[in-house]
């Protein structure tokens, strides 16, 4: 069954923010890279506002950031966790279930 998103406007701006601190980008340099006021950005990541999904989507452009992680309920540890799954996924079975013994001893 899949996971349901269930974020409030303060988790919306928490990772708008949290993916602009990333890029190392202002809410002034954002707000610019997308028409919008600066006060704007600000808002937005307090969870003052309401986001259209158009303005999430060309956010998330500019922040090069995919909708699958923005969304996803680990969205600080994404890219490990799918490094971790592709090597995992390149074990041999045998391997596979010795790394398996070994995280259920700890």
């Amino acid at each position: 069954m899949e996971e349901k998103i269930n974020l409030t406007l303060k988790d919306i701006g928490e990772r708008i923010a949290y993916f602009r601190y990333e890029k190392n980008l202002s809410a002034r340099e954002l707000s610019f890279m997308i028409d919008k006021s600066g006060s704007y950005i600000t808002r937005l990541e307090a969870g003052d506002i309401n986001i259209s999904v158009i303005a999430l989507v060309e956010i998330l452009n500019v922040l090069g950031v995919s909708a699958q992680r923005f969304f996803d309920s680990d969205y600080k540890n994404y890219y490990t966790d799918i490094e971790l799954k592709e090597l995992i996924e390149s074990f041999t079975p045998e391997k596979r279930e010795i790394v398996l013994k070994f995280l259920q001893l700890n």
